[in-house]
C-alpha cells in the first residue's frame, strides 16, 4: 500500500470550514469538511466516516482539490441528454406557437411529432416523444 496523497500548503483547516459555511454547493461543503479533517489529522478512513462515503473517494477528492484548490470539489454533471430539437426546430415551433392554432389541425402525434396532421411541421418532424414539444413549449415561455 503506498503512502497517501499530501493536501496543498497554501490552505488550512481553518480556511476550508470557513469556505465550507459559505458555500451554496452542499457538496462542495461536505467535501471540504471532509478534507478539513485531514489537515487536523484525522485518517482517510476518518474522514470518510465524517464525509459518509468511503477512502477512494475521499482520494478523488484530494486529487481534484490538489489540482484546482475548493473550485475543484463543486459537483460536476455530465451535461445530460443532447437536445433532440435542433435550432431550425426550435425556430419552427416558436414561430407556429406564436401564430396560434389553426382549427382541426393542432394536434401533437406522439409517434412522430408533427404538430399538424396536415403537415405544418411535417418536412422537421423528427422521430421523438411528444413531451419532448410539451417541455419546449414550457421552455420558450407559453402556458399549457
Amino acid at each position: 500500500m503506498g503512502s497517501p496523497l499530501s493536501l496543498r500548503d497554501d490552505h488550512d483547516s481553518s480556511e476550508l470550514r470557513r469556505l465550507a459555511r459559505r458555500s451554496r454547493n452542499v457538496g462542495q461543503s461536505r467535501r471540504l469538511l471532509a478534507l478539513a479533517a485531514i489537515y487536523d489529522g484525522a485518517s482517510r478512513g476518518e474522514a470518510a466516516l465524517l464525509a459518509g462515503t468511503d477512502r477512494q473517494s475521499i482520494r478523488d477528492w484530494v486529487v481534484r482539490f490538489n489540482a484546482a484548490g475548493p473550485d475543484g470539489l463543486v459537483d460536476r454533471h455530465g451535461g445530460g441528454q443532447k437536445a433532440r430539437l435542433t435550432p431550425q426546430m426550435l425556430v419552427a415551433l416558436k414561430t407556429r406557437l406564436e401564430e396560434g392554432p389553426i382549427p382541426r389541425c393542432m394536434v401533437l402525434s406522439a409517434g412522430d411529432c408533427a404538430i399538424c396532421a396536415g403537415g405544418c411541421m411535417r418536412p422537421m418532424a423528427s422521430p421523438c416523444r411528444k413531451p419532448v414539444w410539451a417541455r419546449s413549449y414550457v421552455a420558450r415561455g407559453f402556458v399549457c
